[in-house]
């Protein structure tokens, strides 16, 4: 074909990367693997256990993501297959989760003794223009070479000393990501942020503009996860580590070099090794270094939760929990037990939500946290499911006489006025017979009606469930019908909600007392000390216990 017409022809930009999707995957298989993630805190020793709990295949920025459930962390959403690779605990797993040319790179360069050699053969190489750099001038085309310095990598130690890295890459629209593992050598992060950028640039939003990669684009994708792997679980010791990383830092000394240095040293190395253990010597990143969080995170950390907004609930640690449920049917009378079966991370209008099978047959499916929090049958279960701030409210409101009309949960309240006791709306009076049963229920934005699957003994605890109804509604649904009359604040923390919420299902009036007990001098006092010990602070939006 004539220049001009290759010239008509050739596209407009470069073409994607695409490695991602003729990488190796093994999708779902890998759901229901064990993971076991290395603690990085001096006072915890060994490996947070877990499992793989999810697979996603069509994630905005990374193609396909996986959930993991952690013993001690909890959920951990959106890994990366590379991620996930580097935390499985059986090695036959990570054998079978990448392809056979990954595994038998990971596997060589792990056997050599100095692999950042090897791995400087795939690295990405800059031209320079040095009179004085004879080392890496080329006689035949008269132009001086050198390795690019690794870019994309963070330098932390870790609370024992260790030196670790930790890859970075920030996407076009500013947002910085981070490689969720803690790497023992440089070429392994470096290999992590090019994976990051390689996934970025196929499925996301691609790189920022400038975004340099470490090792070449010609480099197929299953190298660069063999690199991965090796560089996740080489470490060098003594003298070798030292001087290993000051020559790949420096990135000034040609393949040659690096293979002549090799043979030199190792008669060398066997007397430095033992001189190195009575001697500490000084990091060269010691101007860098920083301290890594208490585990490597996926993204930059998110700004703190708006107070008002619904918390997140523990989660999948909530399955498998018993559930005691008392019959809301008119004319039904008993108490169904069951298990809680399912978790639902994005349910339509509630964000959260579970399913609970009954009696061994009934599947109550879509319970949003709170509704479930009620039915719990274990107590311990109901108070390490809240926060402390809610925990403690709620057991202040019910050694009182008369929670609902109390100073404390007046606080609260919607444009009340201190003089009148309070007047709630949003649920109906339900149930037979002679107790009071009542349940909150409230129209969306659409008229779609909903109801609180729960019925209160108390009108304030109704109204607390009405409110949480209503904020579920406007944090993940359509929002509610306008003129929806509010029974508290919107100021209100979303903690002391759950709190009122907890005492209104649990309080029940004490007989014999001829007063009014909002008017009782003793419970006065027993309000206000519960106000001095669980403050709202109307700065931050949040509720704070005395020190």
């Amino acid at each position: 074909m004539p220049p001009k017409q290759q010239q008509r022809v050739a596209r407009k930009s470069a073409p994607r990367v695409a490695p991602p999707p003729t990488a190796f995957s093994p999708g779902k298989a890998l759901v229901g693997m064990k993971v076991a993630q290395k603690f990085v805190e001096k006072r915890r020793s060994g490996f947070n256990l877990g499992a793989v709990v999810r697979h996603r295949d069509k994630d905005k920025l990374w193609g396909e993501t996986y959930d993991v459930m952690l013993d001690a962390e909890g959920l951990d959403a959106g890994m990366t297959p590379e991620e996930l690779l580097l935390i499985l605990a059986d090695d036959e797993d990570k054998r079978k989760a990448v392809a056979e040319e990954s595994w038998t790179l990971a596997l060589h360069l792990a056997k050599l003794k100095y692999p950042e050699y090897r791995v400087a053969v795939y690295r990405r190489v800059e031209n320079v223009e040095e009179k004085g750099d004879k080392d890496n001038h080329d006689k035949e085309t008269g132009r001086g070479f050198r390795y690019a310095k690794f870019v994309g990598i963070e330098d932390l130690v870790h609370e024992d000393g260790t030196d670790c890295y930790q890859a970075k890459v920030r996407d076009s629209t500013g947002r910085e990501h981070h490689f969720a593992f803690h790497f023992p050598t440089r070429w392994g992060a470096a290999a992590a942020h090019d994976l990051l950028a390689r996934r970025l640039d196929y499925y996301g939003v691609r790189c920022a503009a400038g975004t340099v990669r470490n090792f070449g684009l010609d480099v197929s994708w299953d190298r660069l996860v063999g690199v991965l792997i090796a560089g996740a679980t080489c470490t060098a010791s003594g003298a070798a580590k030292r001087k290993a990383d000051e020559a790949m830092a420096a990135c000034d000394a040609p393949q040659e070099a690096y293979e002549e240095d090799e043979e030199e040293d190792e008669e060398e190395d066997e007397e430095d090794d033992d001189e190195e253990d009575e001697e500490e010597e000084l990091s060269p990143y010691n101007g860098k270094r920083q301290m890594p969080t208490k585990s490597a995170r996926k993204v930059a950390p998110v700004p703190p939760r708006n107070p008002r907004q619904p918390a997140h609930s523990p989660c999948m640690r909530l399955v498998g929990l018993a559930v005691e449920k008392e019959s809301i049917w008119e004319g039904e009378h008993g108490t169904s037990r069951g298990v809680v079966t399912g978790f639902h991370e994005s349910a339509k209008h509630w964000g959260e939500t579970f399913d609970v099978l009954l009696d061994g047959d009934h599947l109550d499916a879509g319970l949003t946290f709170e509704e479930l929090l009620l039915i719990l049958s274990n107590e311990s279960d109901k108070e390490r499911s809240v926060s402390d701030e809610s925990l403690a409210l709620a057991m202040g409101l019910l050694l009182l006489d008369d929670p609902g009309s109390s100073r404390v949960v007046r606080q609260f309240l919607n444009n009340h006025n201190p003089q009148q006791r309070p007047g709630h709306s949003g649920f109906d009076r339900v149930g037979d017979g002679d107790v009071d049963k009542y349940e909150a229920k409230i129209l969306d934005k659409k008229g779609g009606l909903h109801h609180f699957a729960y019925h209160f003994p108390t009108t304030w605890g109704a109204a607390a469930a009405h409110e949480v109804l209503a904020r579920r509604l406007e944090f993940h649904g359509p929002g509610v019908m306008r003129g929806t009359r509010r029974n508290f604040s919107p100021e209100a923390p979303w903690d002391a909600l759950v709190g009122v919420l907890i005492a209104g299902a649990k309080w029940r009036p004490r007989g014999g007392s001829a007063s009014r007990p909002g008017d009782d001098r003793a419970d006065r006092k027993r309000s206000e000390a519960l106000m001095s010990f669980i403050k709202w602070d109307h700065k931050s939006g949040r509720l704070r216990l005395a020190a």
